[in-house]
């Protein structure tokens, strides 16, 4: 459960709230929440930045002088950024049909940084 789950719940205090007000769903015999609504139908699109690696290879003019034949320097970052417009903290869109409720482990994001020298 989300740490600010309550925070989005109904209450007098909180009329505008996206969940509804919590209560038992099973004592409720005349089936006053069994109608059907699309009030939580969400846009799953998204926009990811998987993978990105940039580099620059200093000039060999300045690299000779210490003998090194070619030093370059990088970084790659997987898994960066995540457009969409689900509001979820929880919920990875990429993710959403994994299972019946979406929670799987998100996608961790890596940060790598490289030296790569050439004598």
């Amino acid at each position: 459960m989300p740490a600010n789950f309550l925070d989005n719940v109904w209450s007098e205090e909180n009329p505008n709230a996206y969940l509804p007000k919590i209560r038992g769903y099973a004592a409720q015999g005349d089936r006053s929440l069994g109608h059907k609504n699309d009030r939580y139908l969400q846009n799953i699109a998204y926009c990811r930045l998987k993978n990105l690696t940039v580099g620059y290879t200093l000039p060999s003019e300045w690299t000779s002088k210490i003998k090194i034949d070619r030093l370059r320097v990088y970084f790659s970052g997987d898994n960066l950024f995540t457009w969409t417009k689900l509001k979820s903290d929880y919920i990875d869109p990429e993710q959403i049909t994994v299972n019946s409720d979406a929670r799987t482990y998100p996608f961790s994001k890596v940060f790598s940084f490289g030296l790569d020298i050439t004598f």
